[in-house]
């Protein structure tokens, strides 16, 4: 009976990875993230917009309902301390914690691309997504 048990909650898992990896590979092909970092002293163009004391729940939606006003739909997580040490100089350096975008099945990635560049977002760049949005 015990063996019974163990082997049906080792297959139910396996199912259940395997289903998650289906559901997202298209996200999480290469290309599909981008992550920007926030510039120290709120020198940022969305600094009026997200509220720097917030949680990160908070400064998610935030983050996410300010790109949605620039036609930029995409999902987004913010990751607290990704940078260890930072410098504390205003405008050219980031603060420890950096966004991530991932761009949504059926948008095209260059035109997500190409939107961020135009919003001129502190060190833009693509990303891979598994370790962010796809784990």
């Amino acid at each position: 009976m015990k063996i019974n048990i163990l082997l049906f909650l080792c297959l139910s898992t396996f199912v259940n990875c395997s289903k998650k990896a289906s559901v997202t590979k298209g996200l999480c092909d290469a290309g599909s993230c981008l992550g920007f970092d926030i510039r120290q002293c709120n020198e940022d163009v969305f600094s009026s917009a997200v509220n720097s004391s917030g949680s990160v729940e908070e400064r998610t939606a935030q983050m996410t309902t300010w790109l949605l006003e620039r036609s930029v739909d995409v999902n987004v997580k913010l990751v607290e301390n990704y940078y260890e040490g930072v410098c504390e100089a205003c405008y050219i350096c980031p603060e420890p914690h950096r966004y991530f975008v991932q761009v949504k099945e059926g948008s095209s990635k260059e035109a997500i691309k190409t939107k961020l560049e135009e919003l001129e977002l502190f060190n833009l760049l693509v990303e891979d997504c598994v370790n962010v949005f796809c784990f």
